[in-house]
């Protein structure tokens, strides 16, 4: 439902798809963990849960980001970086 109301704005377009589904995954994620807590007295590290995967997605996120263009730097060539 986000999805679809944010992709039909023009400044927005596809990268509403992007927002929606973050957005929702998000909220399930949080439902999820707040279900755990309330009706199974499951206690939750959060440090192991998100902080950790956040910050190794940065990591990766910016190890790629150098390593692709480096790679075009020196080939010139999308492909050959992107692979």
């Amino acid at each position: 439902l986000i999805t679809s109301a944010l992709v039909v704005i023009p400044s927005i377009n596809i990268y509403g798809a992007v927002i929606g589904t973050i957005a929702g995954y998000s909220t399930a994620c949080v439902l999820n963990m707040l279900f755990l807590k309330k009706y199974l007295n499951i206690s939750m590290n959060y440090y192991n849960i998100m902080i950790k995967p956040a910050f190794a997605a940065v990591l990766m996120i910016i190890s790629v980001v150098i390593i692709y263009m480096n790679v075009y730097n020196y080939t010139i060539s999308s492909r050959i970086s992107c692979f």
